[in-house]
């Protein structure tokens, strides 16, 4: 599911964040603060869901694809919460630090799956065969309590360890005996988190800052829906199922505390964020069982009130997902995929080279040009934007025409050939379907560098 699910998380994270810095900006929040609302509004809550879902028993389709989708986004906010530590230090962070950070995550993560397939499920058999279920109820909760440990000494979130000590556990083939045992716990500690949620609540905060609560509300609801409903569906998930999955997410949780409690220490921030993100959990929280139920519902009408021709490429495009996950990925047309993939890359990081370099030498430049030959400081800065957007031309021009080659070949490697002198049905869809895959890929790649 990794691949699939990482689009996913991409599409809805992207947008989230973008909806969270545009409402930051529009309610003249500092710069920190405004980084920090969209970092907060792009995280759902998976305790929220989990107790949704042992409430309405969803299809397994559904329950994976969200519950990837929240491993995705905790792995997101870890690395959020890495960048948001050095800010709010007041110290920023530089390029070499932010990968010394996501090498040390990534070498903390193979050690502790190593270490914990080693050991752990080993240990959980042994104790289940002591057939004493206290003793394994305890073991279970001490396990997740240690690599929780193990994870907030390492200096990242507990919630990762207690997912990596989950799966270890599942490995001992224990799962649902142990699910049973501990479920009682689970809703203890449930309680819990609710009842700490709603003692965070002050009515002077809520009050103080109305506008954000009511701006933010809908935009978690509408941004997230649209998102996670948009990402599924292009990984050919499923209409119903990728909006019934949109309307499950529209909320957000504990990581959002984390991040929001990063502004409250960090240099230039006005400690606004914390109530803020409080009051909007508690009210997507809230609303969260209702959108759950009504998933369903509203995934079939508008499933079934679609215009004939958007029904028809609707199914068109999921039936093309599906024959293209079920291509065999050694044959020519994927090698021909990869090399173009490759091309893209190279234009792609050369045109991001170019515009860094520009940025970094513009003032030099522009006073280099201006001793040189005259120009005004205006002027000068146009030339040297004008100069380097002339070198970039060929490589977008590259870029354009790779992804434009590589859309004609992912769209058509499942299809068969139709043999000469029949009529081909699929042409027209093929030819949407065509269209669509090239500006999704060239605006995949040319968004990013533009921003």
């Amino acid at each position: 599911l990794g691949p699939r699910l990482a689009v996913v998380t991409a599409v809805e994270v992207g947008l989230m964040f973008f909806l969270g810095v545009s409402v930051g900006e529009l309610l003249g929040w500092r710069g920190i603060d405004r980084l920090l609302a969209g970092a907060i509004v792009a995280i759902s809550s998976t305790m929220i869901i989990a107790k949704v879902f042992a409430e309405t028993q969803p299809p397994r389709g559904l329950r994976d694809l969200v519950y990837g989708v929240l491993v995705m986004e905790d792995l997101v906010a870890i690395v959020l919460i890495v960048l948001f530590t050095g800010m709010a230090a007041g110290n920023g962070l530089t390029t070499s630090q932010l990968g010394e950070q996501l090498g040390r995550l990534v070498l903390f993560l193979a050690v502790l799956l190593v270490a914990g397939l080693l050991v752990v499920p080993r240990a959980m058999r042994y104790t289940a065969r002591l057939k004493r279920p206290e003793t394994t109820l305890v073991a279970t909760i001490g396990v997740c309590f240690l690599f929780a440990l193990l994870a907030q000494e390492a200096g990242y979130s507990i919630a990762l360890g207690a997912f990596i000590a989950g799966s270890l556990i599942h490995e001992s083939g224990l799962s649902r005996h142990i699910d049973e045992l501990i479920r009682p716990v689970r809703d203890m500690f449930a309680a819990i988190f609710f009842v700490a949620v709603g003692m965070l609540i002050r009515p002077e905060a809520l009050a103080e800052h109305w506008v954000a609560i009511v701006v933010l509300v809908p935009v978690v609801w509408v941004g997230k829906t649209i998102g996670v409903t948009t990402g599924a569906f292009l990984t050919g998930h499923g209409l119903i199922t990728s909006v019934r999955a949109g309307m499950t997410m529209s909320q957000i949780g504990e990581f959002s505390f984390i991040l929001a409690g990063l502004g409250l220490t960090a240099a230039g921030s006005t400690g606004a964020l914390y109530p803020v993100a409080v009051a909007v959990s508690v009210v997507t929280s809230l609303s969260t069982p209702w959108f759950a139920r009504l998933a369903e519902p509203v995934a079939l009408t508008l499933d079934r009130r679609l215009p004939r021709p958007l029904q028809t490429v609707v199914t068109l495009y999921g039936s093309w997902v599906e024959l293209l996950r079920q291509s065999p990925a050694t044959s020519g047309a994927w090698q021909r995929i990869r090399r173009n993939v490759l091309y893209m890359l190279v234009d792609a990081v050369a045109i991001a080279g170019l515009i860094i370099g520009t940025s970094v030498a513009e003032e030099r430049l522009v006073a280099s040009l201006g001793e040189r030959l005259g120009l005004a400081v205006p002027a000068a800065r146009i030339a040297v934007l004008a100069l380097g957007g002339l070198f970039a031309i060929p490589f977008g021009i590259g870029l354009v025409a790779a992804a434009r080659r590589m859309a004609t070949q992912v769209a058509e490697s499942p299809m068969p050939p139709v043999p000469k002198g029949k009529v081909d049905q699929a042409q027209a869809p093929l030819r949407t379907l065509l269209t669509s895959v090239e500006l999704g890929v060239v605006a995949a790649l040319c968004i990013p560098l533009l921003t």
